[in-house]
């Protein structure tokens, strides 16, 4: 808990050296409902703050609960590095998830390298996790590496400013990160409003629930939102 401190206590200075120089701060806000054969309706939300300080720098945050018995927690940091037409970015984040009904505290690390050009995207990357059962290290499991994916398509090139509907394949999304052999359907779609205000819709097909416990079933789920510009 206490590394998770440090590097939570480390990005929030980051910010607020970067705050001098603040270019844009952003609220993405949504609701999260589904099903799984866990839980038969998924109900709940999430809120997402985005910083960016610079026009290649961002830092981004997130929490989100559900009826699952679940929170989610992280923190990201990304720099963009455009060579030529290719858009590169190298993106790190830590994520803290907290299982109320199995009493499990979940710690991972996670770094990845994204490409973009014009139509496509893809990230790969690997993550380090720590699970905690019963808030008892005895308990603990560790997991040393896994290789992280993320490939999509979108209708038109990702500098289309008005509107944009993306077909990805991966193995992780902001609130959830799985194992390599687990895979996520997802189709996202995003609308500008104005300059100020953006309104997205989702639509997720999950492999397997927490943990592999329903490895057998599906869990099907939709985020709903808005983005907007507060400075």
């Amino acid at each position: 808990m206490k590394c998770c401190t440090h590097i939570c206590v480390g990005v929030l200075c980051c910010l607020v050296l970067a705050g001098c120089s603040t270019e844009k701060l952003r609220i993405k806000a949504g609701t999260e409902l589904g099903s799984s054969v866990v839980t038969d309706v998924i109900g709940g939300g999430f809120i997402m703050p985005e910083w960016l300080p610079a026009h290649n720098v961002e830092f981004s945050g997130g929490v989100k609960y559900t009826n699952e018995r679940k929170t989610n927690v992280f923190l990201e940091n990304s720099i963009r590095m455009p060579v030529e037409r290719l858009k590169i970015q190298v993106i790190n984040k830590f994520q803290y998830n907290k299982y109320f009904a199995w009493t499990i505290d979940e710690y991972l690390f996670f770094s990845r390298l994204q490409a973009v050009i014009s139509r496509f995207d893809a990230a790969l990357g690997l993550s380090f996790r720590t699970i905690v059962q019963n808030k008892s290290f005895q308990e603990t499991i560790f997991e040393p590496f896994n290789v992280q994916y993320d490939v999509g398509v979108y209708i038109f090139p990702v500098e289309n400013r008005v509107w944009n509907v993306r077909l990805g394949i991966s193995n992780y999304d902001m609130f959830i990160t799985e194992r390599m052999e687990q895979f996520l359907l997802s189709l996202k779609s995003e609308y500008h409003v104005s300059e100020q205000i953006g309104v997205f819709a989702s639509l997720f097909l999950r492999s397997a629930g927490n943990f592999n416990l329903s490895a057998s079933y599906y869990s099907l789920y939709s985020h709903i939102g808005v983005r907007c510009i507060i400075f």
